[in-house]
């Protein structure tokens, strides 16, 4: 997580970038280096660090079925219709003890807590956000009941790491060697189904399967 002094130690980094920019320029026997060249300088570096942002691994939300906990690479909240969704995300930056603050593996903000019981999907949490029943509260008002709400708008499927990695996009996405789907209508389970994603060939020579 970021602070105030992480920051101004960030600021002067780039401006000490800059400057060094600037000097090397200098003794090539360039023109002064004017306002509107260093401001060009500023948003090149801003976007180099934006796109390192970006690229960062991020974390996942948070399954509970039964005694296991799992890794889901899927967000639930993004299958929101827009006014929920952006009144989530409004509560989200609402409820902050440091408004500044971000996380490099977790640019979405936050990290959903989900629990499948009986069936049905709840969202039951944020993780390490303590101000997380008043966000629910706020975004699904008297959907949110004894501490959980029951995902009605989700009609998608998650799926359960059961093998080793095979693939990885370097952010999000991620296919394993055995997955378990797991298919969802209007926030009811209504089917399971265990997939291998790599079959081995007579002739020694593997393929990738793709889901279904």
């Amino acid at each position: 997580m970021f602070n105030p002094i992480g920051k101004k130690l960030g600021k002067r980094y780039v401006c000490n970038v800059i400057d060094k920019l600037c000097s090397i320029l200098r003794h090539r026997n360039k023109p002064k280096i004017d306002k509107t060249l260093k401001k060009i300088l500023i948003l090149f570096l801003f976007i180099l660090c934006l796109n390192s942002i970006k690229a960062s691994p991020q974390a996942p939300d948070i399954l509970i079925i039964g005694k296991d906990t799992v890794a889901i690479f899927s967000l639930p909240l993004n299958e929101l219709d827009s006014t929920r969704q952006k009144l989530f995300f409004e509560s989200l930056n609402k409820y902050k003890d440091e408004p500044e603050s971000f996380s490099f593996n977790l640019w979405r903000g936050y990290q959903g807590i989900w629990r499948l019981e009986d069936g049905k999907f709840f969202l039951v949490g944020l993780k390490d956000n303590p101000y997380s029943s008043e966000i629910l509260s706020a975004t699904f008002k008297e959907k949110y009941n004894n501490g959980v709400v029951f995902a009605d708008w989700f009609s998608s499927s998650l799926v359960i790491k059961k093998g080793a990695l095979l693939r990885w996009d370097g952010i999000f996405g991620r296919t394993y060697t055995k997955e378990e789907i797991l298919k969802f209508k209007k926030g009811r389970l209504f089917k399971r189904k265990d997939i291998d994603n790599y079959i081995d060939i007579k002739n020694f020579i593997s393929e990738y399967t793709t889901r279904t």
